[in-house]
């Protein structure tokens, strides 16, 4: 007994890093209701592809040669149209949600998890072929 309540209390006042993590950072951004994590992360696919623009347009400025166009060719082309497809699909999420919370309120968050799973490694798969 007193081992276990020693590796309690030392576990307690020790920072482990993937404890914070999980009890403090996931929490304030992903336990809150199904419509708030599409919007967050429908946000971080919007923020990726807006990271874009500025390798687009130094590229077709002519600025930084060969290199550069081979670059926004292979990388950031891919990972905007990534982001971009990325966001649709949470935005069709977003409906799915709505239309399943009316009519069926258990399979709603199931239903579109896979969805979402699916359509993302079919769009993983299809651009990392394009790309290499």
């Amino acid at each position: 007994m007193d081992y276990i309540n020693k590796t309690q209390t030392e576990q307690k006042n020790g920072t482990n890093v993937s404890s914070v993590f999980t009890h403090q950072v996931l929490p304030v951004l992903y336990f809150s209701s199904a419509l708030v994590v599409y919007l967050k992360n429908m946000v971080v696919a919007d923020i990726l592809m807006l990271f874009t623009y500025p390798w687009h347009v130094v590229g077709d400025l002519g600025y930084g040669g060969l290199q550069l166009k081979l670059i926004v060719c292979r990388y950031t082309a891919v990972l905007f149209y990534l982001s971009m497809y990325t966001g649709i699909t949470f935005m069709s999420l977003i409906s799915l949600e709505r239309y399943f919370k009316v009519h069926w309120h258990e399979i709603s968050a199931h239903f579109n998890v896979g969805i979402f799973w699916v359509a993302f490694i079919l769009m993983v798969f299809c651009y990392t072929s394009a790309a290499g």
